[in-house]
């Protein structure tokens, strides 16, 4: 356990900050602002395609696909982005605009104040954050343990070790929420309807009821999948049904 908690922070605190200078992502954000959107995407794509991550990465490709309108693509790489930098404003923005070109316009049910709650604090950072939080007050819980065992005075003794106790409470709490947005970057419980019309049935397998139709772009949460890749899927508006794995890409 321990080990696997050291390497969550190591693998959180690496922010793939050599990306930041990767000469193939420089290049791909000459050619979108030279104009150059499909070239663009392609250099974008094959980043992705290697397995780099990042907000950033996400967000240019989906812009790149945005501006040769192609929404649905637009809208997948929106999202990925949106996993990782939960709190992007610029993310947001764009993923709205992305979905009022769609033809489905889903109104969500309402969650419960206390889950929206517990899901903004999770959110209140990304899992490099977390990390960072833990780390640190990790630290500082060693060294106000230290000046507790050296403190003769007792108001002192006190102050070090009720808040040696209070940063300890911060850094489990930051470290749960850094394993919570570990998974939900890991897993992928959400795709985006890649078919231009789809009739949502009631059964995996081609001979279930028609139940409603979606269209290209659309989101959905997965709930279980078949061995024949159906995968049986809940609007935001709480209608289920099931749909191909063809049908789809994960976010």
């Amino acid at each position: 356990m321990k080990t696997r908690i050291i390497l969550l922070l190591l693998g959180c605190i690496n922010v793939l900050l050599a990306f930041g200078n990767n000469e193939h992502f420089q290049q791909a954000n000459d050619l979108y602002t030279k104009g150059e959107y499909k070239a663009a995407a392609e250099m974008y794509q094959k980043l992705v395609d290697n397995n780099y991550e990042s907000a950033a990465l996400y967000f240019n490709l989906g812009n790149s696909y945005y501006k040769q309108n192609a929404v649905a693509e637009a809208i997948l790489y929106y999202e990925k982005a949106k996993k990782l930098a939960p709190h992007d404003n610029d993310i947001q923005f764009n993923l709205d605009m992305a979905n009022l070109q769609i033809t489905d316009k889903i109104e969500p049910i309402p969650t419960f104040f206390l889950t929206s709650f517990w899901i903004n604090l999770l959110q209140l950072s990304n899992m490099d954050g977390w990390a960072w939080i833990t780390v640190i007050s990790l630290f500082t819980v060693c060294v106000l343990f230290t000046l507790f065992t050296l403190s003769s005075e007792i108001l002192w003794r006190k102050v070090n070790f009720y808040s040696g106790l209070m940063l300890l409470l911060v850094a489990l709490f930051s470290l749960y929420a850094a394993f919570s947005q570990h998974k939900i970057v890991s897993t992928s419980n959400y795709a985006i309807v890649f078919t231009p019309t789809l009739n949502v049935k009631s059964s995996p397998g081609n001979t279930g009821k028609d139940l409603f139709v979606i269209h290209e772009g659309t989101k959905v949460q997965l709930l279980e999948q078949t061995e024949e890749d159906w995968y049986k899927i809940i609007l935001a508006d709480g209608n289920v049904g099931w749909l191909k794995k063809t049908d789809i890409k994960l976010i």
